[in-house]
Parts: structure tokens; sequence; C-alpha cells
């Protein structure tokens, strides 16, 4: 199996020094897999084993991860948010998605502000789910399914300006949920510590990646210290519960 971690980036530069960093620590922890880069920013880049250049989305876009660029030769692939710090390997995610019972697998989000009143008519209770960890067997489904959730993002964007009140890029996350909802994917969601936001939650095990802002390589030192305990974390302390 070829297998790939996944970054993206467009418009910013800190984006693409943030994902550079990341990369380091996927490849310290995985160093048989390998790193790519899906970027519309100049630069060589040569921290990865592979840069896919894209045209410039724009800025309104520039959340969108644009991973129908992946090269099919991975087999499977995991991609993270720039702002990521990979602390554990991810072996098992891999193995989890290239079985054939299983297409995509996330982690939970607590939600943002806007996905309260995001248009859908979902059921209330179909998760939330985080995209700053997505794993994916890279076959032809999941390709379509790229290609219409970015379809969805595009809708949505159009017919629902107000939604960039907190910002000027469209967020991701809810035409995420809105497009696996309507899909024939099998997904499976993964336990906090896969993806472990930098703070305010309740973890038990070994924290795989971390994301967030602030002093992340200070806060990905402590968060494991009493793994496999369960552990409040919060504004950067470890407190045993």
């Amino acid at each position: 199996m070829k297998r790939a971690i996944v970054y993206h980036a467009s418009c910013l530069e800190h984006y693409a020094k943030a994902a550079v960093l990341s990369a380091k620590t996927a490849k310290k922890n995985m160093p048989d897999v390998d790193t790519v880069f899906i970027t519309s920013l100049s630069g060589d880049f040569g921290q990865f084993d592979r840069v896919i250049r894209i045209d410039d989305p724009g800025y309104v876009n520039a959340h969108f991860p644009q991973l129908m660029h992946v090269p099919r030769e991975y087999d499977s692939a995991i991609y993270l948010d720039c702002i990521t710090l990979v602390i554990a390997p991810l072996y098992d995610v891999f193995e989890l998605v290239e079985d054939s019972r299983t297409d995509m697998a996330l982690t939970f989000t607590s939600g943002k502000k806007h996905d309260s009143f995001y248009p859908s008519n979902l059921p209330t209770l179909f998760p939330h789910w985080r995209s700053a960890l997505i794993a994916f067997q890279n076959h032809d489904r999941m390709r379509k399914f790229f290609e219409n959730w970015w379809n969805v993002f595009e809708t949505h964007r159009d017919e629902n300006e107000a939604l960039r009140q907190e910002g000027t890029c469209h967020p991701d996350q809810p035409t995420l949920r809105l497009a696996l909802y309507h899909s024939d994917l099998s997904v499976v969601t993964l336990r906090t510590r896969f993806c472990c936001p930098a703070g305010g939650v309740v973890i038990r095990g070994t924290v795989r990646v971390l994301t967030g802002n602030g002093d992340m390589e200070r806060r990905a030192r402590i968060v494991n210290r009493q793994a496999p305990k369960r552990r409040l974390f919060h504004d950067g302390k470890v407190t045993a519960i």
C-alpha cells in the first residue's frame, strides 16, 4: 500500500509555513509515508515528498481542501489541516480506511457558531465532523465524493454569503456534513484523541494529532504526559480526572 499525509494551503504564506512544521512531525513519526503538499503558493517546498501545483482558488475558497488533486498512485491518504502537529503514528488509521468496509474516517467537532444556522434539511443528530483530519481510501467513489463536496461548497457559498460574517472565507465543515449525508460512503468516527483541539477537552489514551493555535509545540510536549489516563486538557495544562 502506498500512503500519503496530505496538506493544502492557498493565499496565505503562514499556512504553508505551518504545513512544513506539521509535515516534519508526520515524517518523524511515519518516515515511510509520503508527505504531499497541494498549493497555489510560490516556493519550492522541498521539505515535502511531492508538491501538487493548483490554480489560485481565491481567498473565499481557501478553506476548501483540494483533495480531488491527490494523485491516484496513493492507495490511502490522511489529510491534515496545516495548523496541526503529529504526536504519534497513524498507521492504524491508514489500515482502517484501507479495509473494504471503510471509506473515510473523521473525528467529531463541537461545532462553530455558523453550524447552528447553516441551511440544510439534515436530521439534527446527524454528526458534525472536524475537517482538520480526513482519512480516506483513494478510490474512484472517493474522488467523485470530493468533486460532489466541491459542488455543494460552491452552491452554498453563492447562495449564503451571510455565512462569511466571521471572515471572508466560506466554511468547509458544514458542506462536508451535507455532502456526506447524501453520499454512499462508509464513514467511521474516530475518538477525539486522533485529532485533538488544543484545549478544553477531556481525553483518554494517546493523542495522535493536535490541532489549534497558540504554542502548539509546548502543548504537544505535555498533552500525553498522563496518558492513557482520562484527563482534562485545557489552557495548556493537563489534569487527571
